[in-house]
């Protein structure tokens, strides 16, 4: 690779900030990069650049958020260097974790082939907790201990660890130390053990960490500002040795706090690391002017910021808008009216156009009145292929045959196909387990072998073992998928559907759903010299099992509808953002809880920082809620942009009907300069 050449071709494709950070290689770098100003070019030029200089890939590690994110630069960096050169690592936090506990989890007390709970496997998990410790387990329930935990370990904490201060402390950490206790004995992780292991691993065995911080001698995260504690760790420990390390991110952009994301990481990094040196790029190539001065306006207003000032590249654009409905099934009629005049009138395409909202529950109106209109569009509300029963029941098939450990599998497929195993029979095989300290499927030959059990139960439950056994040796290889269909066969799993009294075309479908999967283990056959079960479902799991942003197929011709959590890192050219008002944006859930307003405020400057060509807010007179009928006031963030690039077409809202408690967060000065705003039109 001639360095002198990329030099050039550099200097000729990057701004001067652009260069400058994709030509600083030694010593610790933080790239403050806006909104929109080519973070991803600079980050694939940078690693161009070092492989021009002669540093060989397998020195060199980028970690990313989302496996989008890391198969596109990948992508990019073959087609700069060609094909036949080597790239280097390039992976999420999870997908790099994960690709060193398949080699070492032994010395944590883990066999090699371990599963990976998905978000239904933990919740069923702490369900038989519950159970087992006579508590009835509300859904509520659990996803509040399962939230804990998760926390826990993003904090880098085990149950041994955590000094409990209250009662209800001293409860969820003893649920937490008996679930990591039944994964350990299940042989599988949860998706945030990847990183708290792998950190556990370094910490117990220094020759691995020494390893693996010297051959990774230069390190490069991007969107830092989403980090957690335990990635912060995991960052510092890996880039200790050689101080190397590169961080691109955005404080601005840092939106998810509620699941761990720690926005001071990139805020210290010139306190963790002296002497860094630091480089911003304000210039955006992505949204017109007006759309920036609206974001700069909002996002000014926090004050614990590293300051930018985004610039726009493509001038001035058309002025913001603003639509204001009576209630939300108005202002989705609106919205869909609005799309489907511009594309009639200026033959625009709809996957051009998003709708974004603050919460799930802002979708159904929406998506009510594009159907009406006959607008096609793709909502987080649509369901996903991994969520039909029977493509469940086919993994939860293919984790017990890849590990015979795994309790919760194996009890979602023990009768399905039914096999006479009824509750009673459950029972015992659980006691069995219990007294023997053993594995349910170790359980189950004890089981058959009595004569607790009739004559057909116990038969079945002996041909079920001889299949498990017989095809769990049999799926490994290129044929892995034709073995898998055999073995749906040869358990009855195709008569069972044929058998239900559902109707032919959702039997029809359920095949279909099957086979789908089925090619999706042989496309990954096809891939891999040596496919291995084991290799496939941790695939599958870190695809399936990811907390990052959904990663929207905006290929089809569709309008997206999405939460402004989900668009992160997207862009559209004309957007809506749904439903801009006090308690929606800024959220509140009710008036006692607690809203972090600077979150709110970056999720804000998110979502409209997602427009290019065109942005237009939208608002609701009245809204229902469970509480009865409100009448939220206009977002502060509404109001904090000037008046200069918005065109406010909204009247003085109706006051609320019902006795309604205002957010305690608006301030005195904005509600007053409200006031004088809607009086002066």
């Amino acid at each position: 690779m001639n360095a002198t050449r990329i030099r050039k071709e550099l200097q000729q494709l990057l701004n001067k900030k652009q260069y400058q950070a994709a030509t600083t290689v030694n010593g610790p770098l933080l790239i403050l990069a806006g909104a929109g100003s080519g973070k991803t070019r600079v980050i694939t030029y940078r690693t161009v650049y070092m492989l021009s200089r002669g540093i060989p890939a397998a020195n060199i590690l980028c970690l990313t958020f989302t496996n989008k994110a890391a198969g596109e630069m990948k992508e990019r960096i073959k087609e700069i260097i060609g094909t036949g050169e080597k790239i280097p690592r390039i992976s999420t936090f999870h997908s790099f974790c994960l690709w060193i506990l398949k080699k070492h989890i032994n010395h944590l007390g883990f066999k090699h082939k371990f599963n990976i709970y998905n978000n239904a496997d933990q919740k069923q998990l702490i369900f038989d907790i519950l159970r087992e410790k006579d508590i009835e387990p509300k859904d509520k329930m659990i996803e509040e201990i399962k939230n804990y935990i998760s926390n826990c370990k993003n904090n880098n904490l085990l149950p041994a660890e955590i000094t409990p201060e209250s009662a209800q402390d001293r409860a969820l950490t003893s649920l937490y130390a008996q679930y990591q206790n039944n994964l350990q004995q299940y042989n599988a992780l949860d998706f945030d053990d990847m990183l708290l292991l792998c950190i556990r691993l370094f910490n117990k065995k220094k020759e691995l960490l020494k390893r693996y911080a010297h051959k990774f001698k230069y390190i490069m995260i991007d969107e830092y500002q989403d980090t957690n504690h335990a990635q912060y760790q995991l960052a510092l420990m890996l880039s200790k040795t050689h101080k190397n390390l590169a961080v691109v991110g955005d404080d601005d952009q840092s939106i998810y706090g509620w699941r761990g994301a720690d926005f001071t990481n990139i805020l210290n990094f010139e306190k963790d690391n002296p002497g860094a040196e630091v480089i911003k790029l304000e210039k955006n190539y992505r949204s017109t002017s007006f759309i920036l001065k609206a974001a700069n306006a909002v996002i000014k207003n926090n004050n614990d910021r590293k300051e930018k000032i985004l610039e726009a590249i493509k001038g001035s654009g058309e002025i913001i808008n603003t639509i204001e409905a009576d209630n939300p099934l108005e202002e989705a009629k609106m919205i869909a009216d609005d799309i489907g005049l511009k594309c009639l009138q200026y033959n625009r395409k709809y996957r051009n156009f998003a709708v974004l909202f603050r919460t799930n529950s802002q979708s159904k109106p929406l998506e009510t009145m594009l159907q009406q209109a006959g607008i096609p569009y793709n909502s987080p509300n649509s369901f996903n292929f991994y969520e039909y029963k029977e493509i469940k029941d086919c993994l939860a098939y293919l984790k017990l045959l890849n590990n015979y450990n795994d309790d919760i599998s194996l009890l979602r497929i023990i009768n399905y196909p039914r096999r006479a195993v009824g509750i009673k029979t459950i029972t015992n095989i659980r006691s069995t387990a219990f007294k023997k300290d053993i594995s349910l499927f170790q359980a189950l030959p004890l089981v058959a072998a009595s004569n607790t059990l009739k004559k057909e139960t116990a038969a079945e439950l002996k041909h079920f073992i001889e299949l498990i056994k017989n095809y769990s040796n049999a799926m490994q290889g290129k044929e892995m998928a034709e073995v898998f269909k055999d073995f749906l066969t040869n358990t009855g799993f195709y008569d069972e559907l044929y058998k239900s009294k559902k109707k032919p075309l959702v039997i029809q479908k359920k095949i279909e759903n099957i086979d789908m999967l089925i090619q999706n283990i042989d496309e990954y056959c096809k891939k891999r010299k040596n496919p291995a079960l084991h290799d496939y479902l941790l695939q599958l799991a870190i695809m399936l099992s990811k907390p990052e942003e959904s990663e929207l197929d905006t290929a089809e011709n569709k309008v997206q509808l999405s939460t402004i959590h989900s668009a992160k890192g997207l862009e559209y050219k004309y957007l809506y953002i749904a439903g801009f008002e006090e308690n929606i944006l800024p959220f509140v859930r009710d008036e006692n809880t607690s809203v972090n307003i600077n979150e709110e405020r970056r999720l804000c400057y998110v979502a409209i920082t997602r427009a290019q060509k065109e942005l237009t807010f939208t608002l609701c007179r009245e809204r229902k809620t469970y509480e009865g009928t409100v009448a939220n006031e206009p977002s502060r963030f509404l109001i904090e942009i000037p008046d200069s690039c918005i065109n406010r077409n909204y009247s003085k809202f109706k006051k609320a009907t019902s006795d309604v408690k205002k957010s305690e967060a608006v301030s005195k000065l904005g509600l007053a300069r409200l006031k004088s705003m809607f009086d002066n039109n």
